[in-house]
């Protein structure tokens, strides 16, 4: 299987919620007894957090493996919009919290490749879009059917209005781990984007960015077709 991500940097992801979930615990163990219970529960919640970070970036790291793991891509249609209702329900809570509209254009459109994959692509550009958007502001997922070096294909693209990025960071983003906190402070694993980008290679399309700070990111990949 081809190496996706440096094992190094991984690693390095994995410390940062268990040093969290280790030290507050150690701290709840030697001075139990001399804390408050409004400090205990502090000490618990950043312990369950690092633990859902854990879990999240374990869960992700599984699904990738097993997505990547056979060296032929098992096609079938699959139905976009599908996938997009799908990608959201995995998110809606923090949609919910910040008064999103995600609006859909053009994304009734079946096309030849694997729903797996596609619905991990899709779950990794909204999430960001989510993490980077202002409250009440607006996601758009729309496709278009084109040509790239001339060959037809589908584009699908998320657009948010949200933070955007500078020149340095889009430079960054496909090359190496970038972890940055969202709007509301919320962190990721910083692998997500070089995964997507490790899975739309194998179904035989590209994936890149146009985004300004303080105006929004446009995150556009895509897939032969028909």
């Amino acid at each position: 299987m081809e190496k996706i991500i440096n094992l190094g940097a991984v690693a390095h992801q994995l410390r940062t919620p268990l040093n969290g979930i280790l030290g507050f615990a150690h701290l709840l163990a030697e001075s139990y007894r001399d804390l408050s219970d409004t400090e205990k529960l502090e000490y618990i919640n950043i312990i369950m957090q690092s633990g859902e970070k854990l879990l999240t970036l374990l869960d992700e790291l599984m699904e990738m493996e097993t997505l990547s793991s056979s060296p032929a891509v098992t096609l079938s249609p699959v139905n976009i919009h599908h996938e997009v209702q799908r990608a959201i329900s995995s998110t809606m809570y923090q949609i919910v919290v910040k008064s999103l509209t995600v609006e859909e254009e053009e994304t009734d459109v079946i096309i030849n490749s694997n729903a797996g994959m596609i619905n991990f692509i899709l779950s990794n550009l909204i999430t960001n879009a989510v993490k980077f958007s202002y409250h009440d502001n607006k996601i758009l997922v729309s496709t278009e059917t084109t040509t790239l070096d001339g060959e037809p294909c589908l584009q699908i693209s998320v657009s948010d209005n949200g933070r955007g990025m500078s020149k340095e960071l889009i430079d960054k983003l496909f090359v190496e781990i970038v972890t940055k906190p969202g709007v509301d402070e919320e962190h990721g694993n910083g692998i997500g984007l070089i995964n997507c980008m490790h899975l739309i290679k194998k179904l035989g399309g590209k994936i890149w960015v146009e985004s300004e700070e303080g105006k929004g990111s446009k995150f556009t990949f895509s897939i032969p077709f028909p």
